[in-house]
């Protein structure tokens, strides 16, 4: 940090850009908050994907790469980081704060499991919760999360609002992982006709200047180390004014001693909903057992795909490196057990043993009961095989939608 530089607090650097929105209160706010911004709709460059996939993709990269299990996303809004953090397989608690109820209850939605998450069902428990409150006040309930994100979030706020958020973030939670976005105003030049700011709730855009002075005050403060980085490039040319959306990443120093207890707070937050994701559960079959039906399921779908089949159309020629990519059987064996296995179960391979051919009329499914009593675990025929990962195992139906894990549960307190 510069030797010159001085408390952003004391800097006005948010005051002295206010706009006429200042005299609603907090609810109108949150309601205008609760609009999508799209910065493509200013004009100027395109960005694909657009930049707010851009930033949801980014946090969850972020989240990723430090391994954390459990994160605060503040000012979520219409919740829609959720699918995106719901994708990182370390993260088991996921907690949607905002204080638009109205908006919070209409986006209960997106935190509900999807058909592909019985699919692909997770290897830890996830649950994801929403809860309406302020950035500014401490839960009780979150007070032990690993990671906040605020994703254009801290441009809505005044200066007194944001000063007590930076201080429940970093005085209280204390968390090892914080992640801020916030609009870069050097680029706004790249909008034609330009003027005030890029939504109509904000209370001020920085430059990265400005940005990283608030930013640098607040790591040395509450004991951080800070990068930054932001995603949204700038036309050839153009780099010079940076990323259309700037990003501060923050790490707790290991050494560092707080200098106030961490807060515990109350339960000051409204629950709106809860939904907890359907993990896999342990298999009752063997690793050879397994590895047939993966194996099975897999040929048959080589088997109906055209771009397998030889000239004569009579066979269906499968690169043996091909299947053994298949995620399910690349994590059962190795290529040259597969190999084996394919010899002995009667499977036709090539003079080189790269390539399994198949006659395209050949009953794949005939094959899947070769090792023994595979039949008595799994209530399915080989007519209707499917890859031993995607098993419902919710009801006889085999309907996901009634089991209860995908009813999302809703709190009036």
């Amino acid at each position: 940090m510069s030797e010159t530089l001085k408390d952003p607090r004391k800097q006005d650097l948010a005051s002295t850009e206010f706009t006429e929105n200042e005299n609603l209160n907090l609810d109108q706010q949150a309601n205008k908050r609760g609009c999508n911004e799209n910065e493509e709709q200013l004009g100027g460059p395109k960005f694909q994907p657009p930049l707010y996939i851009q930033r949801y993709y980014f946090v969850a990269e972020v989240m990723k790469k430090h391994n954390v299990e459990s994160v605060i996303d503040f000012g979520c809004s219409e919740c829609k980081l959720a699918p995106f953090l719901k994708q990182v397989p370390s993260i088991q608690q996921v907690a949607l704060v905002d204080i638009d109820m109205i908006c919070l209850e209409m986006s209960t939605f997106r935190i509900k499991p999807v058909l592909y998450d019985f699919l692909e069902k997770r290897l830890k428990p996830l649950t994801v919760e929403i809860f309406c409150g302020s950035a500014a006040d401490m839960d009780s309930r979150l007070m032990d999360f690993e990671a906040i994100s605020m994703i254009e979030l801290i441009e809505h706020l005044y200066p007194d609002t944001l000063e007590a958020v930076r201080e429940n973030v970093f005085g209280h939670h204390q968390p090892r992982l914080v992640v801020i976005t916030t609009p870069n105003a050097d680029f706004n030049q790249l909008f034609p006709g330009f003027k005030g700011f890029r939504h109509a709730d904000h209370k001020f855009e920085w430059t990265r200047e400005q940005f990283q002075s608030w930013c640098d005050y607040t790591a040395d403060t509450w004991g951080y180390d800070v990068n930054y980085t932001g995603v949204g490039e700038a036309p050839e040319g153009f780099t010079h004014l940076g990323l259309c959306s700037q990003a501060a990443i923050f790490q707790r120093k290991v050494e560092h001693t707080c200098k106030q207890e961490k807060s515990i707070g109350s339960e000051c937050y409204k629950k709106i909903a809860q939904s907890n994701f359907p993990i896999q559960e342990p298999s009752k079959l063997t690793g050879k057992e397994k590895l047939a039906m993966e194996v099975s399921y897999h040929l048959k779908q080589f088997q109906n795909d055209v771009h397998f089949h030889d000239d004569e159309d009579e066979n269906v020629i499968v690169p043996l490196e091909t299947l053994h990519k298949m995620k399910h059987i690349s994590s059962t064996c190795s290529i040259d057990e597969l190999r084996v296995y394919l010899k002995e179960t009667g499977h036709q391979l090539s003079e080189d043993n790269k390539f399994v051919i198949i006659p395209c009329e050949e009953d794949i499914s005939s094959r899947c009961y070769m090792y023994g009593d595979m039949g008595d675990d799994i209530e399915t025929s080989c007519d209707t095989l499917v890859s031993c990962d995607t098993l419902v195992s919710c009801d006889q139906s085999g309907d996901p939608d009634k089991c209860p894990s995908t009813e999302i549960d809703y709190w009036d307190s």
